[in-house]
């Protein structure tokens, strides 16, 4: 467990890389990467610059670069980069990457290895869905 700031010396200035105010376990925090308090990633690597928000709870998951995770999210086996998820996303087993992607929200996106596998949305008026194979 740890918390706390660490910075680097490089060009004759000190950087700050990594503010971790709430629980890393057993985890790789890599570049610019802001933890906030009540946070706990578990068991995952998170890859600046990213963001986990207040509260949010990442386990046996990837977050990407350019990744903002907003308050009282949870993250479960998934990867996620170049995304941002809003307030209270729930996303979990999901077999694909999800990435450059806009997550409002209390928005819940959750996958499983059930069969028969299938596909089901619901979407609001003039949404847009792009999957690919």
């Amino acid at each position: 467990m740890r918390s706390g700031a660490r910075s680097v010396r490089g060009t004759g200035r000190l950087r700050k890389i990594e503010e971790v105010a709430g629980v890393v376990e057993e985890s790789s925090i890599e570049g610019r990467v802001v933890v906030e308090e009540g946070a706990v990633v578990r068991r995952s690597v998170v890859r600046g610059p990213s963001y986990i928000g207040r509260g949010s709870v990442v386990e046996e998951s990837y977050v990407g670069p350019y990744t903002s995770v907003g308050e009282g999210c949870r993250l479960v086996r998934v990867e996620v980069e170049n995304s941002v998820l809003m307030d209270r996303v729930e996303l979990s087993d999901l077999g694909v990457r999800v990435f450059n992607s806009l997550i409002g929200s209390d928005a819940v996106v959750s996958g499983g290895e059930g069969r028969p596998r299938g596909l089901r949305l619901i979407l609001g008026e003039r949404s847009g869905v792009e999957l690919r194979a």
